[in-house]
């Protein structure tokens, strides 16, 4: 069993949460394998920045779907972009702004 707990939205049409940011994180945790148990919370005032989703792991409560991804991939050495090539790297950050 898992010590990961991923505090999110509660489900709905068929996702395993409504919101945006629990469906990135829980597609996240998918792709990289990293087991993890769910908490649905019908309100996000209980987490570190008063929203969801929210992460508990070895004692530590972490907000915000971007920084728990950070903390993940230097915790667990993850990489959800490992399989990607160059080009299909800078395809996914998108073209230069530059002129």
């Amino acid at each position: 069993m898992s010590d990961l707990l991923v505090h999110q939205i509660p489900s709905a049409w068929g996702l395993p949460s409504v919101g945006p940011f629990c469906l990135k994180l829980e597609t996240y945790l998918r792709m990289v394998e990293i087991p993890y148990q769910s908490a649905i919370d019908a309100t996000p005032f209980r987490g570190p920045k008063g929203k969801l989703p929210w992460i508990e792991h070895e004692e530590k409560k972490i907000g915000d779907s971007g920084l728990i991804i950070e903390y993940l991939e230097s915790r667990f050495g993850c990489d959800a972009d490992a399989r990607l090539s160059g080009p299909e790297r800078s395809m996914r950050t998108g073209p230069s702004h530059g002129t």
